[in-house]
């Protein structure tokens, strides 16, 4: 039988004496971060002795978090990192008829290395279901995508084979591990020998030349608020990977020297698919498949591919005759480059047209003052829905544009049932997602507010 060893129990072997993790001023080698999750292992096996059950915490931005998911690996077992405002309502019935079991105490961190357990570096199961991950979709309940280790491994190998890292170099965990690039930059970093550094940096620029990150996953605004700041010494990035949709006009100028690579993922296919270098081609990344339907849909399959995801019935993995999973992205592949022209979910009809929000959208983040615009459909007695557009302003912009800038900026370039009725400021968002369900109702209690 094919057994699974510890990707930490691995790396302690290579590296024993090589900084594996970085949190303030505490350092761990690789072999005193092996030490501590023997540890967390014991403590696991006393909380939750039946490994049916699965475990989950609150994901809290704290070192105890990589410990639990790696002690969790290490034991073969699933464990569902957990978004810290998700509702104790919600979860409940997520997670309804579930062997669920809390995992939020605090643990020892302590190195001890007499605590030499070989019998817990390996489990029998090759692929076991490593995360489930709740996935923010159109549906009103999130999807439980149960993700293997395999998955995790040859994702972060596919990456790595593009861009090298090793021991030296420093990631930064910059990214909610409730969220599949979070995990993939956990992956990537321990496979490779090279340190994970958890975020202390309060979005201070500084910090990161100070601590001299090499390695960094981000969304585009979080990246705007790092380059606007001023700061002493340059930044030692070899790679910024960019994620969460293109990068927007407001950083045009500052583009230009910086290691910046846009990737395009999804939970489903444990994080990147297709990675290019700004100004450059796309890259399919190995271990993956990707094609487009006649139709337009992204299809994708390969070793990346999820175990499906978590139902009453148990897993389940749709796939269609060929073994394609649907992704609902609408793409294409123009001149060496893809892009993403929308979600099917998104679409709505205004007035008998089909609108597709995404392009609108695209057109006000060429605005060098838009960060981000969102577009969702306004009931309407008329023409059925009218585009209702959320613009979040670039980090250095300090007006908001009045609605006749956006009418003649949005009417220069799209048809009359494209523009959008009205134009609404969007407060700082903090996270990967914007949940499109919740903007619609905003947008009719906005409207609403106005009549009375």
């Amino acid at each position: 039988m094919t057994q699974f060893r510890c990707i930490i129990a691995n790396a302690a072997s290579k590296w024993p004496q090589n900084i594996a993790l970085i949190d303030g001023e505490q350092h761990f080698t690789y072999q005193q971060l092996s030490a501590v999750i023997n540890k967390a292992c014991i403590s696991l096996q006393k909380i939750s002795p039946n490994t049916e059950e699965i475990l989950g915490f609150k994901v809290s931005g704290q070192l105890n978090d990589i410990i639990r998911l790696l002690a969790a690996q290490r034991l073969g077992r699933c464990i569902l990192p957990i978004n810290p405002k998700l509702s104790a309502a919600l979860l409940q019935r997520i997670l309804v008829n579930i062997k669920y079991v809390d995992w939020n105490s605090q643990l020892d961190l302590t190195p001890a290395l007499e605590i030499s357990t070989p019998a817990m570096e390996t489990v029998s199961k090759d692929n076991f279901a490593a995360n489930w991950l709740l996935t923010s979709g159109s549906t009103a309940l999130p999807k439980i995508a149960v993700i293997g280790i395999q998955n995790h491994i040859r994702s972060a190998e596919g990456s790595l084979s593009i861009n090298s890292s090793g021991p030296g170099d420093r990631y930064l965990q910059s990214l909610p591990l409730f969220h599949i690039s979070g995990l993939a930059t956990l992956y990537r970093c321990l496979l490779s020998g090279a340190t994970l550094v958890m975020d202390r940096s309060n979005g201070q620029a500084q910090w990161f030349i100070d601590k001299k990150i090499t390695h960094v996953s981000l969304v585009p605004t979080q990246l705007d608020r790092l380059l606007v700041q001023e700061t002493q010494g340059e930044f030692s990035f070899k790679q910024v990977l960019l994620g969460g949709g293109p990068v927007p006009a407001s950083m045009s100028s500052y583009k230009l020297g910086l290691p910046i690579m846009q990737t395009y993922g999804l939970t489903e296919m444990a994080s990147q698919v297709i990675t290019r270098e700004v100004g450059g081609q796309d890259q399919l990344l190995p271990n993956r498949q990707l094609k487009i339907a006649e139709d337009g849909e992204v299809l994708v399959k390969g070793a990346t591919l999820f175990l499906g995801y978590q139902t009453i019935k148990g897993i389940e993995l749709p796939l269609d005759d060929h073994g394609w999973f649907h992704t609902r992205d609408i793409g294409r592949w123009q001149d060496g480059c893809f892009s993403i022209i929308g979600r099917k979910d998104n679409q709505f009809i205004s007035g008998g047209e089909n609108i597709q929000p995404e392009t609108i959208e695209a057109r006000l983040q060429q605005h060098p003052a838009i960060n981000r615009a969102i577009v969702v459909p306004l009931k309407d007695k008329t023409y059925g829905y009218r585009p209702f557009a959320f613009i979040e302003y670039a980090f250095e912009s300090n007006d908001v544009l009045s609605t006749e800038i956006l009418e003649s900026w949005t009417h220069s370039e799209l048809p009359p049932y494209m523009r959008p009725v009205a134009f609404q400021h969007l407060s700082d968002q903090d996270g990967l997602k914007i949940s499109r369900p919740d903007l619609i109702k905003l947008a009719e209690q906005i409207v609403y507010d106005s009549l009375v």
